[in-house]
């Protein structure tokens, strides 16, 4: 799980989610304050399983990482997080893209 904010400045949350509808994996982001609900509305950043179909990649998440807030020229002088990073492998491979 990550935290961020969005264009606006909400603080929002990240996360990588697999279930049987998504066995590669989704990455998610929903606000805090609907996260905070027992029913969260999650909105879909990256669906692994449509990436690998359309790439015909076996896409494997490995991963994510953000930027630190004080090296980010976007972050409000370190008030928020804007950029991360993040890892895929090649069929579970070790070497990432």
């Amino acid at each position: 799980t990550k935290y961020g904010v969005d264009d606006q400045g909400e603080p929002m949350m990240y996360n990588f989610w697999k279930d049987s509808k998504n066995p590669k994996g989704l990455w998610r982001r929903t606000t805090m304050a609907s996260y905070r609900t027992s029913d969260p509305e999650w909105h879909t950043v990256l669906d692994l399983d449509k990436l690998a179909e359309k790439d015909e990649i076996s896409w494997v998440w490995n991963g994510s990482s953000s930027l630190p807030k004080k090296l980010d020229p976007m972050s409000n002088d370190g008030q928020r997080t804007t950029r991360s990073l993040i890892s895929l492998s090649r069929g579970g491979a070790d070497a990432t893209y």
